[in-house]
């Protein structure tokens, strides 16, 4: 069966978002305020045991699940034949390795990203990417904007670097907006919050928990997620943990 685009509930079009790594660390938040916000959403990971764990959170009319393995192409393919068209795809899939210098891991992000292209894009009208501040390669401590030059130092810096760049051209290829959104992991990564755009992630209160202050970062960053997917564009910002850093 394949599944439609937009549908009229209530005398309005009801979008449908295609979001993929809904299974991952921000895929479940981005999926909820995405039903919240009374888009439909076409969920894909390729674990289908933790898709079906999934299904609270929306009907089966809001919300469907297709279990896909993006690495692969013949998977994609089929993927693609199970969707007509998608006005907005958001691309979470591929979480950072264990070890950034892992290369199988940080070569299948790529090759993520141009399976989507090749399959998925033509059916979507905007997509937005959710990449890392990893290709900065910047040291702990610097600050950073998202005109700061790019020179990343491990694998996985570099792969999140390629797929934004094969996302780059197939947006001045099609003439479709794709957004990038540089996330920092929860402040683990080497580079230090931002100059221009950051998460006021601040209590107030010293004795919060981390598991707090990540339930914050998840919020604000699929708020900002559904900022970008109504707003649409092509623009890069870095969404970090916690508040810039001071500078003399």
């Amino acid at each position: 069966m394949v599944l439609s685009t937009e549908k009229q509930e209530g005398g309005r079009n009801m979008k449908r978002v295609l979001v993929t790594g809904v299974t991952g660390w921000l895929g479940k938040r981005v999926i909820q305020d995405l039903i919240t916000a009374d888009y439909k959403v076409v969920a894909v990971s390729r674990n289908a045991e933790r898709l079906q764990s999934l299904q609270s959170l929306g009907d089966a009319d809001r919300l469907k699940f297709i279990p896909c393995n993006l690495a692969d192409l013949d998977q994609t393919f089929r993927l693609a034949e199970l969707v007509n068209h998608i006005n907005v795809l958001v691309h979470l899939a591929g979480r950072p390795p264990i070890d950034p210098n892992d290369h199988s891991a940080c070569t299948r992000q790529v090759v993520m990203s141009l399976n989507l292209i090749e399959n998925i894009g033509p059916k979507i009208d905007q997509a937005v990417l959710g990449s890392c501040v990893s290709v900065y390669g910047v040291e702990a401590g610097m600050r950073v904007a998202t005109n700061h030059p790019t020179y990343p130092r491990t694998y996985h810096g570099t792969s999140q670097l390629a797929c934004e760049q094969f996302w780059k051209l197939f947006s001045i290829s099609s003439g479709k907006p794709v957004a990038c959104l540089r996330f920092d992991d929860f402040g683990r990564t080497g580079a230090s919050f931002g100059s221009d755009t950051y998460l006021a992630a601040e209590t107030g209160d010293s004795s919060r928990t981390g598991q707090f202050e990540e339930e914050v970062f998840l919020a604000e960053a699929s708020r900002r997620v559904l900022k970008t997917v109504n707003g649409g564009g092509n623009d890069i910002e870095n969404i970090y943990f916690g508040a810039p850093k001071s500078v003399p």
